[in-house]
C-alpha cells in the first residue's frame, strides 16, 4: 500500500476512535438521590419542582413495584400536629410515595400510596418522603410535589338502637343512625351480630349502603342479620359495627361494639340505602 494511502486510512481510523470514545459524561444524580441528602419541604403549603431523570433507585423498605426507579427524598417537620396530604399527581410521570417517621428503614415505614398520600403528622417528628418513578414510568421526569393541610377524613359515626328484633326464622334486625362528615361522598354500615345461646355463640354479618347528608342530620339505617350456625333468640346480644365513609381520595372506618336486647316481633324501621361504594382499583405500588 502506498504511503499516502496508509496515512489516509490511519487518519480515518483515528477520527472514528475519537467519535466512538468521546461520549458526553452522564449528569450526576441529584443531591436528594439518597435519604442523607433529603430536601426539606415546608412550611405548609409547600411546592417542590424537580427533574428526576438522573436519579437512581435504591429501596429502603416500604412499597415498591417491578419497574420502580428514579427515587428522590424530601423531609417534612412541623411545629404543630397537622393532617397532611402530600401529592405528586401534577408530575409528568407515574409516582409511588413512601412515608417514614425518622431515618428510612423497615422499622420506620408508615404508609405508601401511588401519587398522593395522607397522614397525621406529629409536631417535631421528621418525616421522610420518598417519591419514586413507578407503574410504567421508571425513568422519572418532571416532578411536582405539593404538601398542604388535608381536609378532614370522611368519617361516618353510627349509633345502634338498644332494642333489636328477631323473627320466627331466627334472623335479627338491628337499626340505628349514621352521621356523616362534610367530606363524605359514600357511606356504609357493616354489622356483626353475636349472641350466646347456651354454650354456643350465634353470629352473623350483613351491611347496608347509606345515603346520608354530609355534615347534616343523622339518617336511619336497618340491617337484617342471619346466622349460619344457629338462630337468634330473645335476650342480650352484641352488635360490632363498622362505619365506613369514602370520597374520591380516601376511605375512613370506625369500629364500636354496642349492647342491645333482642325481642320478638316489633317494628321494622325503613332501610336507608344509597349508591354503592366506589370500587377502588388495585395498585401495583405495594
Amino acid at each position: 500500500m502506498p504511503r499516502h494511502a496508509a496515512a489516509s486510512v490511519l487518519a480515518v481510523l483515528t477520527a472514528l476512535a475519537v467519535i466512538l470514545t468521546a461520549q458526553p459524561a452522564s449528569a450526576a444524580p441529584p443531591g436528594n438521590d439518597e435519604p442523607a441528602g433529603a430536601l426539606p419541604i415546608g412550611p405548609l403549603p409547600a411546592v417542590a419542582v424537580q427533574n428526576t431523570t438522573e436519579a437512581t433507585y435504591v429501596p429502603y423498605g416500604g412499597c415498591t413495584s417491578a419497574d420502580a426507579g428514579a427515587n428522590v427524598w424530601y423531609t417534612l417537620t412541623l411545629a404543630t400536629d397537622e393532617r397532611v396530604v402530600v401529592d405528586a399527581s401534577g408530575s409528568d410521570y407515574n409516582t409511588g410515595l413512601n412515608l417514614f417517621a425518622g431515618t428510612p428503614g423497615p422499622g420506620t415505614f408508615l404508609a405508601c400510596q401511588e401519587r398522593s398520600l395522607r397522614f397525621d403528622a406529629q409536631a417535631g417528628v421528621t418525616y421522610y418522603i420518598e417519591v419514586a418513578a413507578c407503574c410504567g414510568s421508571s425513568l422519572g421526569g418532571q416532578l411536582r410535589l405539593t404538601a398542604e393541610v388535608a381536609p378532614e377524613p370522611p368519617v361516618v359515626t353510627s349509633t345502634v338502637n338498644s332494642v333489636g328484633y328477631f323473627d320466627h326464622a331466627g334472623g335479627a334486625t338491628v337499626s340505628g343512625t349514621a352521621s356523616c362528615a362534610s367530606t363524605v361522598e359514600f357511606a356504609a354500615v357493616e354489622v356483626v351480630l353475636s349472641q350466646r345461646v347456651g354454650r354456643v355463640i350465634i353470629s352473623g354479618q350483613n351491611g347496608v349502603n347509606i345515603y346520608c347528608y354530609p355534615g347534616g342530620d343523622p339518617v336511619p339505617w336497618t340491617v337484617t342479620v342471619t346466622s349460619h350456625n344457629g338462630l337468634f333468640r330473645g335476650g342480650k346480644a352484641t352488635a360490632s359495627v363498622q362505619s365506613v365513609g369514602c370520597n374520591a381520595a380516601e376511605c375512613a372506618s370506625q369500629y364500636k361494639d354496642w349492647a342491645l336486647q333482642l325481642k320478638g316481633g316489633g317494628p321494622r324501621p325503613p332501610t336507608a340505602s344509597g349508591p354503592a361504594l366506589p370500587s377502588r382499583p388495585g395498585s401495583v405500588w405495594s
